[in-house]
């Protein structure tokens, strides 16, 4: 089981690392760029954009250098705390933004099928309307 947890560990810090390091490395416009689900970072001035990548990276080492050094032990659980409600902050964004309602063909094959079948069913019709306007398509009948 310990095995398990380090590898789940480390794999989200590489990947949650990867993420910082880019988006302190690249300008955020041409992040916004690459493709639909990256135009978030338009709402964000470029500052803010960098503290956010500085708040990813420093979460992934704080999951995983504290136990590996056996310095502070206590700060892994702290970090994976932080790296939960920098989540519910992303998570947050993208309802805001109405990504799941209007844009769901962007996402296919990356796993929200589900959610996004929940959202779509349970979101008030005139958000639906509204998504549904913005991505061009025809409006939903209210059940």
């Amino acid at each position: 089981m310990n095995l398990a947890l380090w590898i789940v560990a480390g794999l989200l810090a590489a990947a949650y690392f990867v993420g910082g390091w880019v988006k302190m490395i690249m300008p955020r416009d041409k992040f916004a760029s690459l493709s639909s689900n990256s135009k978030w970072a338009e709402e964000f001035t470029p500052g803010t954009f960098k503290v956010i990548g500085v708040v990813e990276a420093l979460g992934a080492v704080g999951l995983i250098l504290p136990a590996v050094f056996d310095i502070a032990p206590i700060l892994v659980p702290i970090a994976a705390s932080g790296l939960a409600l920098y989540m519910s902050g992303a998570a947050t964004t993208w309802l805001r933004r109405a990504a799941l309602v209007a844009e769901p063909e962007a996402r296919a094959g990356t796993g929200t099928a589900g959610p996004v079948t929940g959202v779509r069913e349970f979101a008030p019709a005139e958000r639906q309307a509204t998504a549904a306007d913005a991505a061009g398509q025809s409006r939903p009948q209210p059940l």
